[in-house]
């Protein structure tokens, strides 16, 4: 059977496209082309990215700056590198609703500090920014923040990419992950997710929820915004690592690096350092625990166990995460 050939209604260029593809961009003039689903060409925009040369020089700028890369950098080399479109759905949801959630808080009283469970209630009533990747899979480290920092960050510059001439897209082509999640679906993502961005949001000031209560009631402002992202593989002692790269302003989101002597070094005194302090305090802390409250010892002790743990398993691993964007 005859597999149906695609072409760029605007420049006749053959598009790839997948059974998921809702949306193919032409390599050759930069047109969007709808392939099925629901999509509304004049929401889609594009993001212009910087050039080649520009994360080249982002990538050497980091390594100036960067403490461990800084002493390696005789022996780094690029090896490769790769600028993509990802697209992704962004909308405004305006969310309403009710929580109740507790927290526990040192209070002064009768003369004397004590750690009660403060439980507070408040009306949901807010405009909310939600993310929508328009793939059904996509991996590669950096792709969270991307995303992440596309949100957070105002007045990034962007064009409707149906107005882009083919000589502008020249200037702005990278490959293109193509959109194989359409306006229909990514609405009924966003109203689920904005729940959930909300809850995330009590979660992160309260140590518990009692109730909550919370819903969707209008989206706005959606589109879909073709954002691009660079990847920079560099070389160092035959073991190849990456740098990721907002291509707006490459600034760098995301990275993996050889975990020098020095790091490994502190990771371990870190580890070494929290297990002695914590076998030197170990009475003190006892004593806080009968004097004071469990909770709070066994808050602290959680503590300083995770902070030791955290060290000494970095401290094993051959390649370090830095993460940015957060």
């Amino acid at each position: 059977m005859a597999t149906e050939e695609y072409r760029c209604s605007r420049c006749g260029a053959p598009l790839e496209v997948s059974p998921e593809t809702i949306m193919a961009i032409c390599e050759y003039c930069g047109f969007p082309n709808i392939i099925s689903g629901t999509l509304d060409l004049k929401r889609v925009y594009i993001v212009p990215s910087l050039r080649r040369e520009d994360a080249v020089k982002a990538f050497h700028k980091l390594i100036e700056r960067d403490f461990d890369l800084r002493r390696l950098k005789r022996d780094i080399s690029i090896v490769d590198l790769e600028g993509y479109y990802i697209p992704v759905w962004l909308g405004e949801a305006k969310v309403s609703g009710e929580v109740e959630y507790y927290r526990y808080e040192e209070r002064n009283i009768g003369g004397e500090s004590t750690r009660v469970k403060a439980r507070y209630k408040e009306r949901i009533d807010r405009v909310i920014k939600v993310p929508i990747i328009g793939r059904r899979q996509i991996g590669g480290l950096g792709i969270d923040e991307l995303v992440k920092k596309f949100v957070c960050e105002e007045n990034v510059a962007s064009r409707r990419l149906a107005d882009v001439e083919e000589d502008e897209w020249m200037r702005m082509r990278l490959k293109i992950l193509n959109t194989e999640i359409d306006e229909t679906d990514a609405i009924s993502r966003m109203r689920e997710d904005a729940v959930d961005i909300v809850r995330e949001q009590y979660l992160e000031k309260a140590e518990g929820i009692e109730y909550f209560s919370c819903t969707t009631k209008e989206l706005r402002n959606v589109g879909l915004f073709l954002v691009p992202i660079w990847w920079v593989y560099y070389k160092y002692k035959g073991s190849i690592y990456q740098a990721v790269f907002s291509g707006w302003d490459m600034s760098c989101i995301a990275r993996t690096e050889p975990l020098t002597f020095l790091r490994r070094l502190l990771l371990v005194g870190v580890a070494t350092g929290v297990i002695v302090l914590m076998s030197i305090l170990n009475g003190p802390l006892l004593q806080m625990a009968k004097e004071i409250n469990v909770l709070g010892w066994l808050a602290l002790c959680g503590f300083l166990l995770s902070v030791a743990y955290k060290a000494s398993r970095e401290a094993l691993e051959d390649i370090r995460i830095e993460r940015e964007v957060r």
